[in-house]
């Protein structure tokens, strides 16, 4: 079994941001936990769709999503093979 939570966490406010780390990080062959605000948080939030499609692009998948805490969300991604 994997163990997820030694995966680093990596804070996703904007859209923009999120583009910067992976331009960075593309090569990143571990799994990594993003971490957003939930829409009915702050304003900080970065709709699913689109962080998605910014994922798929450059070759990420999405797996497993859970709640951080009442605020907050992870999603666990991989680089795709």
């Amino acid at each position: 079994m994997i163990q997820t939570h030694s995966f680093l966490k990596v804070a996703i406010d904007s859209v923009e941001k999120m583009r910067r780390w992976l331009a960075r990080d593309h090569g990143n062959t571990e799994s990594v936990w993003l971490v957003r605000f939930k829409k009915s948080g702050p304003v900080i939030y970065v709709d699913r769709l689109d962080m998605l499609y910014e994922l798929h692009c450059r070759g990420w998948v999405d797996g497993l999503a859970r709640k951080l805490d009442d605020e907050r969300t992870t999603l666990l991604i991989s680089a795709g093979l």
